[in-house]
């Protein structure tokens, strides 16, 4: 749960981090800070093995990305199919 929990918050973060930001960051820099935020949320945690839950972590986050973007995605193909 943990993990879960900290992906969210990860996943939050590099979303400011990028709004943050006033231009729009190369995709490796959105890698880079999720794992550093990933291994930040592992430590505050206090996860057993650091090193693999802060991948982890990371992994989730990034995971979240892609889904919540492909429903996005999917749905606006979806409003533009109905509207036409």
């Amino acid at each position: 749960m943990e993990h879960v929990l900290g992906a969210l918050a990860v996943y939050k973060a590099v979303q400011l981090f990028e709004l943050a930001l006033p231009r729009q960051v190369m995709p490796w820099v959105k890698v880079v800070v999720g794992v550093a935020f990933g291994y930040l949320a592992a430590w505050l945690v206090s996860a057993d093995p650091v090193w693999v839950s802060g991948l982890v972590i990371a992994t989730l986050a990034s995971l979240t990305h892609g889904v919540l973007r492909f429903l996005t995605l999917a749905g606006d193909l979806a409003m533009r199919r109905t509207l036409r």
